[in-house]
């Protein structure tokens, strides 16, 4: 590496990141075919291993998991499904305007709400209108006030 005089552990993170830049570019429109082609990975890793060699100023005879840890940056494949997953995640919050978290508790408020409604009503014979059955789950979760 040129001498910027630039400290050298910065150096090193300026030189990942861009290179981690041209590597992944696009990720979220190919990273689905890391799942369907083992080569993909192993091709992908092993230039991402090339780039991190450069970087640690490390010999050839370092294993690809040996510069992912020194140089403290995962592999490129979990790199280029984790920016495809946050890809689909934005792009879903802009639809339904929500961000995925508060999706995912809506869909989930929403089967429970089903299940118990599926549930007490298997059960309306067995529970007599004037029993007071203020302690149900339906009564409980659907009618009071939190």
């Amino acid at each position: 590496m040129p001498n910027i005089r630039v400290p050298k552990q910065l150096r090193r993170r300026l030189y990942v990141a861009v290179m981690q830049s041209v590597l992944l570019y696009g990720a979220p429109s190919w990273a689905h075919t890391l799942d369907y082609t083992p080569a993909n990975v192993a091709e992908l890793n092993k230039v991402q291993r090339t780039l991190l060699l450069r970087s640690i100023c490390g010999y050839r005879t370092i294993s690809v998991t040996a510069a992912n840890i020194l140089a403290a940056v995962p592999p490129a494949d979990l790199l280029a499904r984790e920016r495809s997953l946050v890809f689909q995640e934005k792009r879903a919050s802009e639809a339904t305007g929500l961000p995925p978290r508060a999706r995912t508790f809506a869909a989930w408020r929403a089967r429970i709400a089903e299940s118990l409604t599926e549930d007490w009503e298997g059960g309306v014979q067995q529970v007599s209108p004037m029993s007071g059955d203020s302690g149900s789950a339906k009564h409980t979760l659907m009618e009071c006030q939190a």
